[in-house]
């Protein structure tokens, strides 16, 4: 079975021939783990490109090695992972606005469809090449709440909530209608299977926001903005770290096909999911990213892969990835290593019933 043929089986809820991963990778020490003696890290340091054709290399040789099926573009392969290079990381995002009175005068820009298509589809098409056929890249949009608070600032954010209602919905319904553009795009050139839509709305006890404002805020815009990848057939794939359980049920009416990362660590269970939902929603995730995979032993990792494997993997609709939807900076190599020998061992189907 070819990589795309075993993400498509599991997207569609069927047993490919083993457990697909689905994850990204912001560990230098994995990269190094797997770069040529003659690999120059020092520029990558010194680029000014967003994505150095040498490190791009490396990124596909990585993937590959690995066996990771799925990764989304851009910060689905970061040149600069964070402890390496600090002063260049995909996490620097400074925001202008310091005041309710700033708001006022700022409306978020609508991309037009055809610089969308000029920026993404040609640089997507590009690093697809780089991947193929070993790993399946889709692309991760934002959601207008989370695009909202964190080009605010999350504190601004809440005060302008009381304070001035009209012009967060404004700055809001604009960053909605951007991406549902790009949505509409996405499906238009069919670019892949799934789509990824970022929306951290979850922390270690629930919701950063109540329900009753998530469904009233949030719900009714992400219906819109998936609304032409739901059309093309193109399977939703809704991230958001925490525990989301208050408001999982608005976000499947809404027409997400699928959850990402699945933290333990904040609660959420895979077993009750899968029951839960059964084929109504795809599962990506729920390795512990908090205690085993930075502190445990390898061993522990292998056990801790198996448990996922056995409570997600049954009947299809599952992909491994850790609870913190990336290989972080913390996980030691070896645990790495451990965590995708034992999906390859363990995660043929059919599943024993012995893991």
């Amino acid at each position: 079975m070819t990589t795309e043929e075993r993400v498509v089986a599991a997207l569609n809820y069927e047993e490919p021939d083993r457990v697909p991963v689905w994850t990204i990778i912001d560990n230098a020490q994995v990269y190094r783990h797997f770069a040529p003696e003659r690999f120059n890290f020092s520029k990558i340091r010194e680029s000014r490109e967003e994505l150095p054709s040498d490190f791009l290399e490396l990124a596909g040789e990585t993937f590959n090695a690995l066996g990771i099926d799925v990764t989304f573009a851009w910060g689905g392969m970061n040149p600069f992972p964070y402890e390496e290079f600090p002063g260049k990381t995909k996490w620097a995002n400074p925001h202008p606005y310091r005041t309710i009175s700033d708001l006022a005068h700022y409306t978020p820009e609508i991309p037009s469809y055809e610089s969308i298509v000029n920026r993404y589809v040609k640089s997507f098409r590009e690093l697809e090449q780089v991947m193929k056929p070993h790993t399946v890249l889709i692309i991760q949009g934002g959601c207008s709440l989370e695009l909202g608070y964190n080009h605010i600032g999350i504190e601004l954010f809440c005060i302008a909530l009381y304070e001035a209602p009209r012009d967060i919905a404004r700055i809001l319904d604009a960053f909605s209608e951007g991406e549902r553009a790009r949505a509409q795009v996405y499906a238009d050139y069919q670019l892949a299977p799934a789509y990824q839509i970022s929306c951290d709305i979850g922390d270690k006890k629930g919701t950063i926001f109540s329900p009753a404002f998530l469904k009233r805020e949030l719900i009714p815009r992400l219906e819109k903005e998936i609304e032409p990848i739901k059309q093309a057939g193109i399977k939703v794939i809704f991230h958001s770290d925490g525990n989301i359980m208050s408001i999982l049920d608005d976000l499947v009416d809404a027409g997400i096909d699928g959850l990402n990362p699945i933290e333990p660590s904040a609660g959420m269970d895979l077993a009750f999911l899968k029951k839960r939902y059964g084929k109504n929603l795809i599962l990506v995730g729920n390795v512990d990213a908090v205690g085993v995979l930075p502190s445990g032993t390898p061993q522990q990792v292998e056990e801790e892969v198996k448990r996922c494997i056995r409570e997600g993997a049954p009947g299809g609709g599952y992909f491994l990835d850790t609870g913190a939807a990336e290989i972080m900076p913390s996980f030691p190599v070896e645990n790495v290593l451990s965590m995708f020998k034992a999906v390859r061992e363990y995660g043929r189907y059919p599943i024993s019933r012995n893991l």
